[in-house]
């Protein structure tokens, strides 16, 4: 075989130089024993099976490369699924846990405003207390609203338009409201303590124009006959928000002597909500 034909079976470059051959670039030795041309064939072919190693070896090292990185990829994507959906179920536990407890903080704070208006008419139809004994009717609601600081009001009316209500004053006080009705008049009177819940003054008068009976609050547990809670409404003496836990009063017949109403503001259930959402 011809260099020519070499050049043209291979597809290669072939130079000669000081007795070596170059092929491609890469040096082969020439035996002079032999045919230039057996040399050169030989030569041609060697560099031919040295390419094909390499590019064997290319190949495997290329498939081995591609296998390598499709593998980290699929592990990196799984590891960022399950990592992604463990945080995601991790933050719905977490969310569901907060929502339970602030339900459940919730309800603890309303639920002394329902339990006390209950509780009071049960006390009157076992005798504890009476809607005829003003005094003693007062001094019970007034130890209700010291327990329970989210209570602003105690209300108490009867069918007749009857009403007493003691009620907290900024000071920290605590003052009552009284309105007494008869079939000819009606006339109001505040009764305002001090911090050792001393009457210091009294003031009266027969302008009155609140009636209990005509009040939500009234009116939705008279109806309900159970315990009733009031939508979001002002409240008729400080004209502030607030909600109502009211429950009727009913005497061995079962016939409706009054309703007992527990007041909460408003802006004390804020103050509440907003330490809940300090606190989570």
């Amino acid at each position: 075989m011809r260099i020519e034909e070499l050049v043209n079976a291979y597809k290669c470059e072939i130079t000669e130089k000081s007795h070596f051959l170059f092929v491609n670039g890469y040096k082969f030795v020439s035996n002079t024993e032999i045919g230039k041309i057996v040399v050169l064939q030989s030569s041609v072919e060697k560099y031919m099976r040295l390419l094909k190693k390499k590019s064997f070896r290319v190949t495997i090292s290329f498939y081995v490369i591609s296998l390598f990185t499709i593998s980290s990829l699929i592990i990196i994507g799984c590891t960022y699924y399950y990592n992604t959906k463990a945080m995601l179920r991790v933050a719905d536990n977490l969310i569901t846990q907060m929502t339970n407890t602030i339900i459940e903080k919730t309800v603890n704070y309303l639920s002394p405003a329902s339990d006390i208006a209950i509780m009071s008419s049960r006390f009157v139809n076992k005798g504890v207390i009476s809607m005829d004994n003003k005094e003693k009717l007062e001094l019970f609601a007034i130890e209700a609203l010291k327990i329970y600081p989210q209570l602003a009001m105690f209300n108490i009316g009867d069918e007749h338009g009857n009403f007493l209500m003691p009620k907290k004053m900024p000071d920290g006080t605590i003052s009552t409201k009284i309105i007494s009705r008869s079939p000819d008049n009606a006339s109001v009177t505040w009764k305002y303590r001090n911090l050792s819940d001393e009457v210091i003054r009294i003031e009266a008068g027969d302008k009155v124009v609140y009636d209990p009976r005509a009040r939500p609050w009234y009116k939705g547990a008279k109806q309900l006959g159970e315990i009733y809670w009031s939508d979001i409404s002002i409240f008729f003496t400080d004209k502030k928000l607030g909600i109502t836990a009211a429950y009727p009063v009913r005497d061995n017949n079962q016939i409706l002597t009054g309703v007992f109403g527990l007041d909460i503001e408003l802006g004390e259930l804020s103050k509440f909500m907003k330490k809940l959402s300090d606190a989570s």
